[in-house]
């Protein structure tokens, strides 16, 4: 019986363990950029669109990206990509491709053009990791009964 609840307790343990890597991996990104401080305008900005893989029964049929450029305060360049809204998607697509980029400047490869974004993921992560992490306790603790 315990080798079956073992079983049973091994997906939602991985999917806990990752949900929380990326909830640390994504706030140590955003504290790392707000405690630096690193702001520059975006020197080009490339929106991106690519499909989704899979079924899409509810949402959007695409996934929007911006590749963009900048230079930190000492002159290097740095590239990166980072997910968007649909609606960012748009208004880049039109052309308003003025950005600032934010960026740790201890650590310039580490940046990002919409902050908040990067805050409310990690945010999100670490409460489905957290919740996760109590059905796998209370799971436990019933099968140890």
């Amino acid at each position: 019986m315990r080798a079956k609840s073992n079983k049973r307790i091994g997906m939602p343990v991985a999917i806990a363990l990752f949900a929380t890597v990326l909830a640390v991996w994504y706030g140590h990104t955003y504290w790392l950029i707000l405690a630096d401080e690193g702001a520059a305008k975006a020197l080009s900005v490339v929106p991106e669109s690519e499909p989704k893989l899979g079924k899409i029964i509810v949402g959007a049929r695409e996934r929007y990206f911006a590749r963009y450029s900048f230079r930190d305060e000492s002159g290097r360049l740095h590239s990166a990509r980072q997910p968007i809204s649909r609606s960012r998607f748009e208004a880049l697509s039109q052309g308003d491709a003025w950005l600032t980029v934010y960026y740790s400047r201890a650590r310039p490869e580490v940046s990002a053009i919409d902050l908040q974004a990067v805050q409310q993921l990690a945010v999100i992560l670490a409460v489905i990791a957290a919740l996760v992490w109590m059905w796998v306790i209370v799971r436990l603790a019933r099968a140890t009964r």
